[in-house]
């Protein structure tokens, strides 16, 4: 009787191995992963906005170091009751929305919506480390690839076109402005199953969603995004 090649053992060893794991072992979600983005143009208060509206998470957007609680109303050098500064009137008030970072994305006068869409929920966790100006995350390695997209769209310089990856879309509002245009979209009824954001001070829109409705959205505020003189387009032009 010939020996069996060792080749044929080995394989005969393995589909046992395979065969006596268990399905529980088989199916076991991978471990998840921890890192560091560094956010080297938008703010804190932009990357705050976008990850909190876009990606769900199941918990708030903590800034370390903690910023130092505000002092009550009507201190010294402190903003009190009808926006007076020190008790003199005219003064500036407190940061609306809790900023932190002095970013330019805090609501205006009255309601105004900046995301449109469900906003569903992930088992990433994140945190805002402003020692370093980053944004440290810990997720699966398809919810980092998400946090890397979304950073890159936002590091994006005014002057280069927008990077663009499966599942997100940025648009650069050029002739409206990105509030306007967001509620265009809605009005429209175009974010469909997307999650959109809008970065006012960057004139800047940020999506998530399935790839065709996103392509859906992009085809729609390429429509409404015209200058207000266009000149209307001859027959053959």
């Amino acid at each position: 009787m010939k020996p069996f090649p060792l080749s044929v053992l080995l394989t005969a060893v393995s589909l046992g191995a395979c065969r006596a794991t268990p399905p529980a072992e088989r199916d076991r979600p991978e471990p998840p992963q921890v890192q560091r983005f560094r956010l080297r143009r938008c703010s804190p208060d932009d990357a705050r906005q976008v990850f909190v509206a876009l990606v769900g998470l199941p918990h708030p957007l903590r800034p370390f170091p903690a910023p130092p609680p505000p002092p009550p109303a009507g201190a010294a050098g402190v903003a009190g009751p009808g926006g007076k500064f020190g008790g003199v009137p005219g003064g500036p008030g407190p940061m609306p929305g809790g900023g932190f970072g002095g970013g330019r994305w805090a609501r205006r006068e009255g309601p105004s919506p900046t995301f449109a869409g469900d906003v569903g929920r992930s088992s990433l966790r994140a945190f805002l480390d402003l020692r370093t100006r980053s944004l440290v995350a810990r997720g699966t390695a398809a919810e980092l690839r998400l946090v890397a997209d979304l950073v890159a769209a936002l590091d994006d310089p005014p002057d280069k076109p927008l990077p663009a990856a499966k599942g997100l879309r940025a648009f650069r509002a050029r002739h409206l402005e990105a509030e306007e245009m967001l509620e265009q979209l809605r009005e429209l009824g175009a974010d469909g199953a997307c999650r959109i954001v809008a970065l006012p001070g960057r004139k800047l829109l940020l999506a998530v969603g399935p790839e065709d409705a996103l392509k859906h959205l992009e085809a729609v505020a390429k429509e409404l995004d015209v200058p207000a003189d266009e000149p209307e387009k001859g027959p053959g032009k």
